[in-house]
């Protein structure tokens, strides 16, 4: 089975890298990202008003995402409502203009499954990170707007190509989308180090996150009251 996300940039399917009873959903190999760290409450929405304005409204997410850095990057989130984990795994850095993602969905109860298989290939350590996101669709791309724990107001415009030859074109559309929500560019750099400072404050080996509970509870953390 396949559900494919994004359609609009998906001009030729390839065969799904996800395993037996996986769903696979990024036909995408490149993401092209820009991102503004905003001050305050008030700038955020003021971007929020103008998005609410100017653009089409893709939904509101809460979710819980368990960060691996180590030995590539590795990001499990669980989405409130979903009944599947979203699996992202991504090579290169922050500060390359495309980076080659692949991306697929797992039941959840086959959770705690996938995170001991992975720990044998060496991803033994993670952060726990909770988002609220609202995104919009506004000139092809998608712009998120993020409340994360650890970072704050964090916006990304985003695309996503199969072809590396069309990375320069996107990074400009985002630059000019920038410019039309009049938002600063946070430095990669700033960025890789937002997210290193990030990771040693909340780095901890897997066998202290109870995978079990999460596959076993729909609302995914209603115990601590929050996603």
């Amino acid at each position: 089975m396949f559900v494919i996300l994004r359609l609009e940039f998906n001009p030729s399917p390839q065969p799904s890298p996800a395993g037996e009873g996986e769903y696979f959903l990024s036909l995408m190999p490149y993401e092209v990202e820009k991102r503004s760290k905003l001050s305050d409450q008030m700038e955020f929405d003021r971007v929020k008003n103008y998005l609410e304005g100017q653009a089409e409204f893709l939904g509101r997410k809460e979710m819980k995402s368990f960060l691996f850095r180590t030995p590539t990057f590795l990001r499990i989130r669980l989405v409130r409502g979903d009944d599947k984990v979203l699996i992202t795994e991504k090579t290169g850095e922050y500060t390359e203009a495309g980076r080659l993602e692949t991306e697929y969905k797992i039941p959840l109860e086959t959770l705690p499954e996938f995170v001991n298989k992975k720990a044998k290939e060496g991803y033994q350590s993670c952060s726990l990170v909770h988002t609220t996101r609202n995104s919009y669709l506004l000139n092809g791309l998608k712009v998120e707007l993020n409340t994360i724990d650890h970072l704050g107001l964090i916006i990304e415009i985003e695309a996503l190509t199969e072809n590396e030859t069309e990375v320069p074109s996107l990074e400009s559309e985002i630059g000019k989308t920038m410019v039309e929500l009049q938002l600063k560019e946070l430095d990669p750099k700033k960025y890789q180090e937002m997210m290193t400072a990030m990771y040693s404050e909340t780095l901890k080996p897997v066998s202290e996150h109870d995978f079990r509970i999460l596959a076993s509870d729909k609302f995914y953390g209603r115990m601590e009251g929050k996603l």
